[in-house]
């Protein structure tokens, strides 16, 4: 499954370096800690913040 997903994620930024289109916002948004969707008009996404707090089983 995840080698289905890392295929066309890698068909698409290839694709865009053939057009030679910016892929600069690629390494801006990973230096951010964020991550690109495909949609152009919401294209960077924060990562969500991993929960800190412990949980613990009552015994």
């Amino acid at each position: 499954m995840m080698g289905k997903v890392n295929q066309e994620r890698l068909a698409e930024y290839l694709g865009e370096l053939k057009q030679k289109q910016d892929t600069n916002d690629r390494y801006v948004a990973a230096l951010r800690g964020e991550t690109l969707t495909r949609k152009p008009y919401q294209r960077i996404q924060p990562v969500p913040k991993p929960n800190d707090t412990v949980t613990t089983k009552p015994q």
